[in-house]
This record gives structure tokens, C-alpha cells and sequence, in this order.
């Protein structure tokens, strides 16, 4: 599944994620910190990839951070709260 994080500074965010990645809650909590490596840590525990265009400076942002045992979907919600992005999912690419 493709999931698109938006956001009106242009932060791009697509996180490709699989049916199993999607219904797996994440194992480790990610504290606070700045969104880009908040972003990396989601990733990696996900098992998603997440990209967004080099023109955007997602270290500019603060992440409130998340906690274990929520669905990728609630911990991306958390992770990007109060920092302007928000996501949308849509269908897996082919």
C-alpha cells in the first residue's frame, strides 16, 4: 500500500508498505525528535520505505514521537502530529 504524507511546505513523505507491514504494531517506541529521523526510525520498524524530495528539511521539524504496540497507521498519526503533515493511503503500486 502507498502511503502519502502531505504537508502545504511541500513535505513529501511516501512510505510503501505491504498488507503485513501495515497490520504489524510497531515494536519499539520512538521518542521525541526531529521528524526526518523520526521518519527513519518508523521506517526501519515498519518495514516501510520512506522518501521525500531533498529540497525539504524534515530535521527542521519536531516529532512528538510514539509508542509500541500501535498499527504503523496510529504511530504515523502520532509521529506527525502538531508538525503540519498529514497522509492519505492509497492502493499498492503494481
Amino acid at each position: 500500500m502507498k502511503v502519502t504524507v502531505r504537508c502545504t511546505c511541500l513535505l513529501a513523505v511516501l512510505l510503501w508498505a505491504y498488507a503485513a507491514a501495515a497490520a504489524t504494531p510497531l515494536s519499539a517506541s520512538i521518542p521525541p525528535q526531529s521528524l526526518e529521523s523520526a521518519l527513519e526510525k518508523f521506517a526501519e520498524l515498519a518495514h516501510v520505505s520512506v522518501t521525500w524530495p531533498p529540497d525539504v528539511d524534515a530535521s527542521g521539524l519536531r516529532s512528538p514521537g510514539t509508542h509500541a504496540g500501535l498499527s504503523p497507521q496510529q504511530a504515523l498519526a502520532e509521529l506527525l502530529q502538531g508538525t503540519g503533515p498529514t497522509f492519505a493511503f492509497a492502493a499498492a503500486p503494481s
